[in-house]
């Protein structure tokens, strides 16, 4: 019996699963879909101060533009892809209050 309770999310780069401690940063998904334009994306990340992870390792290579990126949305029995496309903006955000970020954008 499908579990309905429990809403889930996978995020896919260059074909494969983020790993779980990748997976664990991301605090925002948004996904734009309309029938007269290009599907959107953007995944926003905790990026954590001091090591900045996401922007001032080796690690900020996964997040590249032009890298695929598949989105899939739905509960945990029940994925649904969403969007399918690439990167093309990266925002990092430093805010005076809170913990940094970064946003990862791109479209189909």
């Amino acid at each position: 019996m499908p579990n309905y309770f429990a809403p889930a999310l996978r995020v896919e780069v260059n074909g494969a699963n983020l790993a779980a401690d990748v997976s664990k940063n991301i605090v925002q998904v948004s996904v734009v879909s309309e029938s007269d334009a290009m599907d959107t994306f953007s995944l926003t990340l905790v990026n954590e101060y001091p090591k900045l992870r996401w922007t001032h390792t080796g690690d900020a290579d996964l997040f590249q533009e032009g890298t695929v990126v598949n989105v899939a949305m739905g509960y945990v029995d029940d994925l649904q892809e969403m969007v399918e496309g690439e990167i093309t903006k990266i925002s990092p955000s430093f805010p005076a209050n809170g913990a940094a970020t970064v946003t990862i954008e791109g479209h189909s």
